[in-house]
């Protein structure tokens, strides 16, 4: 008795679960919509200094501009004229090239704080975007 009363709750407990993954499987999900129509809204034209007294959300699309600090392949950090600076991971569909004092507008979305180590290898965290493309 005791054993079919065990086999008849996991029955239970196994239909229970089945039906909450079907359930799952076919809910819509709003937040993919979100996603695909923030990156295909506008940018939000800021400056560095604005960043540093409001941040956006992170995921924001923003556009910044700022002087070249140090260039690499895969990264740039810009600043400001009042030396406030920001970390720019480039997108892999970036084809601009940047260098050291130039001026650049770059496109991307905010990633909040972003750490990194200098050159004179310290830990350092500033405002940072990824996937950044330079226009």
């Amino acid at each position: 008795m005791k054993k079919d009363i065990k086999i008849g709750v996991l029955g239970i407990i196994g239909i229970l679960v089945l039906i909450v993954m079907v359930s799952g499987c076919t809910s819509s999900d709003n937040s993919t919509n979100q996603t695909s129509t923030q990156s295909s809204a506008p940018p939000v034209t800021t400056t560095i200094s604005g960043i540093y007294s409001n941040a956006p959300a992170v995921g924001t699309k923003i556009q910044v501009s700022g002087t070249v600090l140090q260039s690499a392949t895969d990264f740039i950090i810009i600043r400001n004229s009042n030396l406030q600076e920001m970390y720019v991971t480039l997108d892999s569909s970036n084809t601009k090239t940047a260098y050291e004092d130039q001026n650049v507008t770059v496109t991307g979305s905010f990633a909040g704080p972003v750490q990194y180590t200098t050159v004179n290898n310290a830990p350092r965290t500033i405002p940072g975007i990824d996937n950044g493309i330079i226009s």
